[in-house]
């Protein structure tokens, strides 16, 4: 009897152990996924909103070189057709923004308030235009 209660006890502590070892590597796995689609979607907003802000200086500096206010091998004159494409850059930044600071840290969340400080003081030149 004591021999078949060992037994017994040895199968059901093996598969208690067995389920929370399961259990255990179900959860590291999911976790290890999950940081990977993390930092994926962290990579593309990163890509996004740097190309944004990158067009919208590039626009900028362009109307503002043709304005005398800074050198650019390509200034551009501020015809609609220009100032359309400054507007377009300049709403597709503020789209590209939003999932960056969903989805950044606290100081990269208050550095990418700071850029696109600076992007809008940048843009603040065609008031006069």
């Amino acid at each position: 009897m004591a021999n078949e209660l060992s037994t017994l006890i040895g199968v059901v502590l093996g598969a208690v152990l067995s389920y929370l070892v399961g259990m255990l590597n179900d959860r590291t796995r999911w976790r290890r996924e999950h940081g990977a689609r993390w930092d994926g979607l962290l990579l593309q907003a990163y890509s996004d909103y740097g190309q944004a802000i990158k067009e919208c200086v590039v626009a900028y500096q362009r109307l503002a070189a043709h304005q005398g206010l800074t050198e650019d091998p390509t200034p551009v004159e501020p015809t609609n057709d220009a100032l359309e494409q400054a507007a377009k850059a300049e709403t597709k930044r503020a789209a590209m923004t939003e999932p960056l600071r969903l989805l950044a840290d606290p100081t990269t969340a208050a550095a990418v308030r700071g850029l696109n400080d600076a992007v809008w003081h940048l843009s603040g030149w065609r008031v006069g235009v």
